[in-house]
C-alpha cells in the first residue's frame, strides 16, 4: 500500500483534525503545503519535464533490484522542471513568512529564489543526493535552518515520488528487505505491522516496503541482546523499537490494535508523542 494523492491527503487531514485536535496547528500547516502542491500533483508530469513511462519505470525497477540501490539514484536532476520547483519553493517560503512566527527571516531567501540567485537545478541535485553540505552552506548564507531549506526543495518533488511509489510493482516492495526506501532511498522512522509483517513507511514518498521484524532498520544490527521495544502505557497499538548499538529508534504502529485511524502520510506527524518519549531524559534515543 502507498500514500494517497495530494487531494486525498487533504481530505484525510480534514478528518484527522477532528480525531486529533491536539495536532491541529501542525495538520493545518501540512494542509497548506499540500494545497500549494495540488497543481503539481494534478499535472500529468508531476513536476517532471515529461511523464515517466511505464517502460522507463520497469527499467528503473530492474536496475534497483539488480544493484540494491533506490530508484532515485538512477534519476538525473535534469528530468525535473527547475522553474516549477523554484516557483513552488518560493510559494512555500512566502506562506511560511505570512503564517509562522519568525517567518520574516525567510525574506532574503525568497528574494534569492525569485531572482534565481539560488540555482534550482543545484538544489534538486542536492536534494536527490541528500547533500547535507549544500543545504548547510546556503542555510548559513540566508539565515535559514538547513532542514527547512531541504524541506522547501523536497516538497515540490514529493508528488513525483509519491506517484512513483504508487506505480512500482508490489513484488519490489515485498522483496526489497533493505532498511532504506527502494523508491527515494530515505531511511524512515515509522513502521506499520500488518498480518504479522513489518513494513517501513517512507515519510518522504510514502512507499511501504517489507523488512525483517528482528533487526535495526537504522544500522542493520540483528543481535537480540541489543534490540528491544517500549510499549507506552495507555497507547494501545503503538510501540517504539530501539537499538542499543546505534542508539536510534523506530516508531511502530500495529494496524489491528489502533483505536484511532492513522492516515497514510500522517504517520510521523501523529506520533510525535512517541518521539518525545524516545528522545526524552528517560531513554535518550536519537531519531534516524
Amino acid at each position: 500500500m502507498s500514500r494517497l494523492t495530494v487531494k486525498e491527503q487533504i481530505r484525510e487531514i480534514d478528518s484527522a483534525a477532528e480525531e486529533f485536535p491536539e495536532y491541529l496547528d501542525l495538520l493545518n500547516l501540512r494542509k497548506a503545503i499540500l494545497e500549494i502542491l495540488l497543481p503539481v500533483d494534478d499535472s500529468s508530469t508531476k513536476g517532471a519535464r515529461d511523464a515517466l513511462s511505464d517502460e522507463a519505470l520497469r527499467d528503473l525497477q530492474a536496475k534497483a533490484v539488480a544493484s540494491k540501490r533506490p530508484i532515485s539514484s538512477f534519476l538525473e536532476s535534469s528530468i525535473f522542471d527547475e522553474d516549477e520547483v523554484s516557483s513552488i519553493a518560493g510559494e512555500i517560503a512566502e506562506y511560511l513568512m505570512r503564517s509562522r512566527p519568525g517567518g520574516e527571516a525567510l525574506d532574503a531567501l525568497l528574494k534569492a529564489l525569485r531572482s534565481r540567485v539560488v540555482d534550482a537545478r543545484e538544489a534538486i541535485k542536492a536534494t536527490l543526493g541528500e547533500d547535507a553540505e549544500w543545504f548547510q552552506r546556503y542555510g548559513e548564507e540566508y539565515g535559514v535552518e538547513p532542514s527547512l531549506l531541504l524541506f522547501m526543495f523536497e516538497a515540490p518533488l514529493r508528488p513525483f515520488f509519491e506517484d512513483l511509489a504508487r506505480r512500482v510493482e508490489g513484488k519490489l516492495r515485498e522483496t526489497w528487505w533493505e532498511p532504506f526506501c527502494p523508491v527515494c532511498g530515505r531511511n524512515s522512522v515509522v513502521a506499520r505491522i500488518r498480518q504479522g509483517k513489518r513494513y517501513m513507511t517512507c515519510t518522504f514518498c510514502g512507499a511501504e516496503y517489507l523488512v525483517d521484524l528482528f533487526f535495526c532498520t537504522n544500522c542493520g544490527n540483528n543481535d537480540p541482546r541489543t534490540i528491544g521495544f517500549i510499549a507506552p502505557e495507555g497507547l494501545t497499538g503503538y510501540e517504539i523499537n530501539y537499538c542499543e548499538k546505534c542508539n536510534r529508534y523506530t516508531k511502530v504502529l500495529y494496524e489491528d490494535r489502533l483505536r484511532r485511524k492513522i492516515p497514510r502520510g500522517l504517520e510521523d506527524l501523529l506520533t510525535r508523542g512517541l518521539d518525545e518519549l524516545a528522545r526524552g531524559e528517560e531513554f535518550g534515543f536519537k531519531r534516524a
